[in-house]
């Protein structure tokens, strides 16, 4: 029979070994988790979709609460995509990306009244403004539906579905 102090000590040192494992492997976990982002899960679904059934559906893709998603473009004005982000209530409140960046569209979600988060895109990727509207585009979980289609240039163009 082992004694007491024994088996403390065996404790001690399985939980010396065991902790630092354990350690590792969460952090681990949640550096892996750190990666993966609207932008990166958009740009995937893109991918995915422009190489197989040339739609993504932004339900099921967009993995946060939104009630809309603005499509803001370069030299868009800040306060329509506001507005096209609100309801009969006003437009939405909430920071919105930098529309000078003529490499970048956005995607611009909203959820009640407010810009929840916005998903930088670049437009070299996949060019959410390629037919460069002057005002911005709303999708609503009811019309979520995005084509895409290869560009001249090797990325991809994205458009809602009409």
């Amino acid at each position: 029979m082992r004694s007491r102090r024994h088996t403390s000590s065996l404790t001690v040192r399985a939980t010396a070994v065991v902790a630092p494992a354990v350690l590792v492997l969460a952090l681990a976990a949640c550096s892996a988790d750190e990666g993966v982002t609207l932008e990166s899960e958009f740009l995937q679904a893109i991918d995915v979709a422009g190489g197989s059934t040339g739609e993504v559906d932004l339900v099921s893709t967009m993995h946060t609460d939104w009630q809309r998603i603005v499509i803001a473009c370069p030299g868009q004005d800040p306060d329509a995509v506001l507005a096209a982000g609100g309801s009969d209530a006003g437009p939405a409140t909430g920071d919105v990306p930098d529309l000078d960046d003529d490499s970048l569209g956005h995607l611009v979600l909203v959820d009640s009244g407010k810009v929840a988060d916005v998903v930088d895109v670049p437009r070299d990727e996949a060019d959410l403004c390629a037919d460069a509207p002057t005002d911005p585009v709303v999708v609503t979980p009811g019309s979520a539906t995005m084509t895409v289609t290869e560009a001249s240039d090797g990325g991809w163009l994205v458009a809602p579905a009409s």
